[in-house]
């Protein structure tokens, strides 16, 4: 399933629950974004200088990132290699306490250059997968990574010219589910790809079952300054908020009491993670009908300052 073209991703891999976010509102936003911006990076800097794009009328064609990754446990290109290994870790859950997971490595003239392992595993194990993609537009391709469980994942992109560089760090910025969650798309049209993924940081929130955990998205552009990708969230916000009062209507009343709790926070994080926090807070304080509404803001704002991306949203701006 393509994070792109999903009308929303929830943590089980059959029903969709909506407490995801629109992720389907990705495609749209590549229409809207087509015309804007004439080709600029997000700069890491304040975030008030970062304004939503204008619309545009057709919308870029959708990557599905699987396509590209191979099937063999090797890969390589620009004089490295990729290659696949396997180690056993613990694992409780499992008979005998141990399971076998996979990882990869890059390598040159049978030296390490470096390794690829966030810690995604399972009891029952886990995939890694890998292959080549032009994210940076042009004929020279960059390496993707992805080392997946279920309901979990890390992604890596990796520019091998001149040296090797991670320019994508999923598991820095603590984001991204399985590669089929990642979307990638020319939302700009600046002929550099945008990555978006999915925000985990609300898995087991309070207890709550993972088909009712809002999934917020975070949405990466290229810095060609910093050289790496960075969260553009602010840069789309008018864009990733475009159904937001769609999904004000579909909240439900307080007599369900999970139902409405993760409709009205779902909501509240869309707002979030798209820059515009104090409308997210609006919304909350008029929309919660439950008691433990206060404490629900606490929690809920602990878990967010707790995360990467959110942290880099709402980062200072710069003295001048």
């Amino acid at each position: 399933m393509s994070i792109l073209t999903a009308e929303a991703i929830s943590c089980e891999r059959a029903p969709r629950a909506g407490r995801a976010p629109r992720l389907g509102l990705l495609l749209a936003l590549a229409a809207l974004s087509q015309t804007a911006c004439a080709a600029r990076a997000v700069p890491p800097q304040a975030p008030e200088a970062l304004t939503p794009l204008p619309v545009a009328k057709a919308a870029p064609a959708e990557v599905n990132i699987g396509d590209s990754l191979v099937r063999e446990d090797e890969l390589t290109y620009k004089g490295y290699t990729v290659r696949k290994y396997y180690k056993d870790v613990r694992e409780r859950e499992v008979p005998g306490g141990r399971v076998e997971v996979a990882y990869a490595a890059l390598e040159r003239g049978g030296k390490t250059v470096r390794s690829f392992d966030a810690g995604v595993y399972s009891g029952f194990g886990n995939s890694v997968k890998f292959g080549l993609f032009p994210f940076l537009g042009g004929e020279e391709k960059q390496l993707v990574i992805s080392q997946d469980a279920p309901r979990a994942g890390a992604q890596w992109v990796v520019s091998l010219s001149p040296r090797p560089r991670v320019i994508y760090d999923g598991p820095a910025f603590e984001a991204g589910r399985e590669y089929e969650d990642m979307g990638v798309a020319d939302l700009d049209g600046d002929g550099v790809y945008e990555i978006a993924v999915p925000v985990c940081r609300f898995y087991g929130f309070r207890g709550w079952a993972t088909a009712d955990t809002p999934l917020p998205l975070a949405l990466f552009k290229y810095d060609a300054k910093a050289g790496k990708y960075l969260p553009a969230n602010r840069l789309f916000r008018g864009h990733l908020l475009k159904d937001v009062e769609q999904e004000k209507s579909k909240v439900s009343g307080p007599e369900t009491r999970e139902s409405h709790t993760a409709g009205v926070l779902s909501v509240v994080l869309d707002y979030v993670y798209a820059g515009e926090e104090r409308a997210g807070w609006e919304f909350y304080d008029a929309a919660y009908k439950l008691p433990d509404k206060a404490a629900l803001k606490r929690d809920t704002e602990a878990a967010l300052r707790a995360d990467p991306v959110y942290r880099y949203i709402y980062q200072p701006a710069p003295r001048r």
